[in-house]
């Protein structure tokens, strides 16, 4: 329940606060520009889009310094003492103000991979308690959600890459000003705080703007202000262990259902996911062309997990009806498709967010959605996707 809880405050708030959706802005304008493959930009582009202090410079000294603690890049005894950036590569220190005042504020991460080796991360301040924001109607959540407020952004590249591109991307994404700051390296993934600004400067990343300050009560205004400094504070101490475009990260509840397979027989979730370490679980649907065309793809893939202790299921979308569950049956046959394929339960939709087919989700032996799904037909996806993910249950259990 809470991880569908702070999926829906994570989309209201960047719908309605225009400093949550700096992130968004980031992320779609830098896949943008990664796509569309272009890296290069003009002297006077750089310099209207981009201002990177001297720190940041390659090889500098203060990037030198950021990364020679090696106390820095492990994890953590207790990890629940930290906002855990997985994709990122970060463990960021709770600050002493979460406790003082948990029954009025919450502190929200967001983890995201912007392109191939690319991730962002930015920590945000709600002035409400995580239980005052579930118990809100929609009106309080609207006018709570306005107050939001950007506490860091860092962005991470990996593969021994550093500022020099990153800042090719950046410029080429016709981002809004701001500038960059070394935060420090791990491995082969270096790390830079990403401050967006008004271009001037004097512009103060952490004070608040004229608008900001009238949305802020004086009260919150003081616990936002005292949230700021011990984060200034903690940046001192957080942790970093090297970026990571896909992880073993358990989203929302564990799955439970009762179903039926293709041939009509009765089947749990638990025996579903409970054989295999991970599960890659295709939904598709009889008229979809790209679902029938990568079937022969997926056997092939299914044939080669089962050595890893992985398997390939299908979910028959829309199998409501006799009609529908016979046609599926018919194209599983003419594909020689010998893998798992059950019926939708009735509660698919609650299950499971589906925009397109095929969409391919990723579950552990205990019935949990793990990493994020892939949506279309992406076979050389899925098999680099099942491989990371099983590194990943393999750093957690180690």
């Amino acid at each position: 329940m809470e991880q569908l809880i702070k999926r829906m405050i994570c989309m209201h708030a960047g719908c309605l606060k225009g400093i949550f959706l700096r992130c968004t802005l980031v992320l779609a304008l830098i896949v943008g520009a990664a796509l569309l493959g272009a890296c290069g930009s003009t002297e006077a582009q750089n310099e209207s889009q981009i201002r990177i202090s001297e720190e940041t410079q390659p090889e500098s000294a203060a990037l030198t310094a950021a990364i020679s603690t090696e106390d820095k890049i492990r994890e953590p005894e207790d990890p629940s003492a930290y906002h855990v950036f997985p994709h990122v590569g970060l463990y960021f220190p709770r600050i002493d103000a979460e406790k003082e005042y948990a029954d009025r504020i919450w502190l929200q991460e967001l983890d995201s991979v912007v392109t191939d080796g690319i991730t962002l991360g930015a920590l945000y301040f709600y002035p409400a308690s995580f239980e005052d924001l579930e118990a809100m109607d929609q009106d309080e959540f609207i006018e709570t959600a306005d107050k939001v407020q950007e506490l860091f952004s860092i962005l991470a590249i990996d593969g021994g890459r550093g500022e020099k591109e990153l800042r090719e991307l950046l410029d080429a994404s016709s981002l809004p000003a701001y500038e960059l700051r070394a935060a420090g390296k791990a491995g082969d993934t270096s790390y830079f705080w990403l401050d967006m600004t008004d271009g001037s400067p004097e512009h103060d990343p952490g004070a608040l703007s004229g608008t900001e300050s009238a949305a802020i009560e004086e009260n919150e205004a003081a616990v936002l202000a005292k949230v700021r400094g011990e984060i200034d504070t903690a940046k001192e101490n957080m942790l970093l262990f090297g970026a990571r475009d896909v992880v073993a990260i358990r989203n929302g509840p564990q799955l439970s259902f009762v179903t039926e397979d293709a041939d009509g027989n009765s089947i749990r979730s638990e025996d579903v996911f409970g054989s295999h370490k991970i599960t890659m679980l295709n939904i598709w649907t009889s008229w979809c062309g790209f679902c029938i065309n990568e079937m022969p793809e997926l056997e092939r893939i299914h044939r080669g997990l089962l050595e890893k202790d992985c398997a390939v299921v299908g979910l028959m979308y829309e199998s409501s009806n006799a009609g529908e569950v016979d046609a599926c049956r018919k194209i599983l046959e003419q594909k020689g498709v010998s893998y798992l394929n059950i019926r939708a339960p009735e509660n698919v939709g609650e299950l499971f967010y589906v925009s397109g087919f095929p969409t391919t989700y990723f579950i552990d032996s205990e019935g949990y959605v793990i990493g994020d799904p892939v949506v279309g037909a992406q076979v050389g996806k899925y098999e680099d996707t099942i491989l990371k993910l099983l590194e990943s249950l393999d750093r957690n259990a180690g």
